[in-house]
């Protein structure tokens, strides 16, 4: 994806499970969504959607990795969405923005 056209209109979120205990590398369980409100959903789109979020999760296996399009939201209806839970250390991630409870206002 060019870099001006994956900055418009794309949303990073991660939503931390609070109740949800460390494993044993002290990583924390957490809801990983990219959401790209610009394409169409086709199978290329979703593609190049997994490779810019695989530059930050690139433990995200593709069997982990859920594609569909946002359903139901007052702002992302028709958004295209890659989702990914796993384990992950807490910390920085440039660009993701990150809520303590894991509650997204979107169904896909």
């Amino acid at each position: 994806m060019e870099k001006s056209k994956i900055e418009e209109g794309v949303h990073r979120f991660i939503y931390w499970h609070g109740g949800s205990s460390p494993n044993g590398k002290g990583e924390v369980y957490a809801s990983v969504h990219l959401l790209v409100g610009y394409n169409k959903g086709s199978l290329s789109d979703f593609q190049k959607m997994v490779k810019e979020f695989r530059k930050t999760f690139s433990q995200a296996k593709d069997s982990e990795i859920r594609l569909s399009r946002v359903f139901n939201s007052g702002h992302f209806d028709t958004y295209s969405i890659v989702a990914w839970n796993g384990y992950l250390p807490k910390g920085k991630y440039p660009g993701w923005i990150q809520y303590s409870n894991a509650r997204c206002d979107y169904r896909w």
